[in-house]
């Protein structure tokens, strides 16, 4: 798998797409995970010539059975939109909740988005909110965002402010934009917090400078 990196690369070889391919499918035929995923990999982007989704599909799926936490989350997402096979959303949430036990943030957050719109059948906001978090401690900051906002609008329970506030402090101070912006629109509306034009400014400004082109309409509408 090193040398197909290095020719996947042209890292100290000459580039050459089709060995590096072949290189990890025979990594995969060995029974080495990380070759099964690259390969699924590079057909899902279609960088062996055209993508196939389906081809992706099946060496996620052996990924995943040798329990390659990347590859079971690529799978499940896989399953859950009916890409390259069949939907099957009630195997893909199993396998989201498989992988966030494994450490995997993102798992959580992606089995948080399928409880909350009840993709494999009725909704669980309680069980959203929880995924949410357990992303969030993960590292996965989109949980914290999610969590924040689930908490926010209530529909998990009641509204709590007091969670809302952390979770988008946390991700905020790792520069997750979206974040920065929700926690200024709490201060600018005073929602749970103070009401404060000055700290909603500086979170616009902070939202405004990693991208986010509303904070940046919203931080002009303020001056």
């Amino acid at each position: 798998l090193i040398l197909a990196e290095a020719y996947e690369s042209g890292r100290g070889l000459s580039k050459n797409d089709s060995y590096a391919a072949d290189l990890y499918q025979r990594g995969c035929e060995t029974g080495l995970s990380k070759g099964c995923y690259r390969a699924g990999m590079r057909h899902y982007k279609g960088l062996n010539g055209e993508a196939s989704k389906a081809t992706a599909l099946s060496f996620f799926e052996k990924t995943c059975e040798m329990k390659h936490v990347l590859g079971c989350s690529n799978l499940a997402m896989m399953l859950m939109a009916g890409d390259g096979g069949e939907a099957d959303p009630a195997r893909a949430l199993t396998i989201y909740k498989d992988a966030c036990e494994r450490q995997n943030g993102k798992s959580c957050v992606q089995m948080g988005v399928a409880l909350e719109q009840g993709s494999a059948g009725t909704a669980d906001l309680e069980g959203a909110l929880g995924a949410y978090g357990t992303g969030c401690d993960q590292g996965a900051l989109e949980g914290c965002y999610r969590g924040g906002a689930l908490a926010l609008s209530g529909k998990a329970g009641a509204q709590d402010f007091v969670a809302a506030v952390g979770w988008f402090e946390r991700a905020c101070d790792s520069k997750h934009a979206s974040s920065c912006y929700a926690l200024g629109m709490m201060y600018h509306k005073g929602m749970g917090v103070r009401n404060s034009m000055e700290e909603a400014r500086d979170l616009y400004d902070k939202a405004c400078d990693l991208g986010l082109k509303k904070a940046c309409l919203k931080k002009q509408n303020m001056y």
